[in-house]
């Protein structure tokens, strides 16, 4: 009963003087989020995580997929490329900063995938080679990438999340239509009428054509020019790994008999 009640004293102080007294903000995932082994003195601070925002993205959809298969009759359910790209526009135009997910290759896979002006067709064709460990020079994607089959991640999530950010990467803005002019045996009125009904598209077509830019701003495929060397050789880092112990204590006599 002792306990009990220095506990409860304690969930109150903890409420009292930290949990209530903190003050609200509202919350804003602004920071910058990194791969592993990309930290730098000028950039600026953010979180690190292995594989970056894309390779947690991975490992969510992955998550889900275990989830959802764990159920027999559902062996044949699928995300799919369309709904994982709506899902990343919603999450990234929710805050996140410019070049959220940004994808650093070795090589310019545009010369290995036919043009097409299919933008899924061509998303699709585009994630067959970015699921190749070795196209990518970020350390931790290419380290999830090389042992998905151990870490247990599902190759659907993989080939969809990448196919989504090549459709968004590669997505063109729509044409604005022209107004058309009054042809030969139209009534100005219904000239103007059809003219209402193109501005109201080219509206509508604006809208998305904002959208679309603003989504791209924060997805970039980061391919090297020719003769680039993008290989980063971490032996000649200078790493350091720092651990704090907080419940360290000399041995006694009696731990080292």
């Amino acid at each position: 009963m002792r306990e009990v009640s220095r506990i409860n004293q304690l969930q109150d102080t903890i409420l009292r003087e930290i949990v209530f007294a903190a003050p609200q903000v509202e919350y804003t995932p602004s920071l910058p989020v990194y791969d592993i082994r990309e930290y730098s003195a000028e950039q600026e601070k953010g979180v690190y995580v292995v594989g970056g925002l894309v390779g947690e993205i991975i490992m969510t959809f992955s998550s889900l997929y275990d989830y959802v298969l764990a159920n027999p009759s559902n062996n044949m359910f699928r995300f799919g490329d369309e709904a994982i790209e709506t899902f990343i526009t919603e999450l990234l135009n929710d805050g996140f900063p410019e070049g959220a997910i940004s994808l650093r290759l070795k090589e310019d896979l545009t010369k290995n995938v036919k043009e097409n002006d299919d933008v899924t067709e061509y998303g699709r064709q585009m994630s067959n080679w970015l699921i190749d460990s070795n196209m990518h020079s970020s350390y931790g994607l290419r380290f999830l990438l090389k042992l998905k089959r151990d870490l247990l991640i599902s190759d659907d999530a993989i080939v969809e999340v990448f196919a989504a950010i090549a459709k968004i990467v590669f997505r063109k803005p729509i044409e604005i239509a022209d107004l058309p002019e009054a042809e030969e045996g139209q009534t100005e009125e219904d000239a103007a009428e059809k003219r209402d009904v193109i501005m109201a598209k080219n509206e509508e077509i604006l809208k998305a054509n904002e959208a679309l830019a603003k989504t791209q701003a924060h997805v970039r495929l980061e391919m090297p020019e020719a003769g680039e060397e993008t290989a980063v050789n971490y032996e000649e880092w200078e790493e350091k790994c720092l651990i704090k112990v907080a419940n360290f204590k000399e041995a006694t006599a009696a731990d080292l008999e």
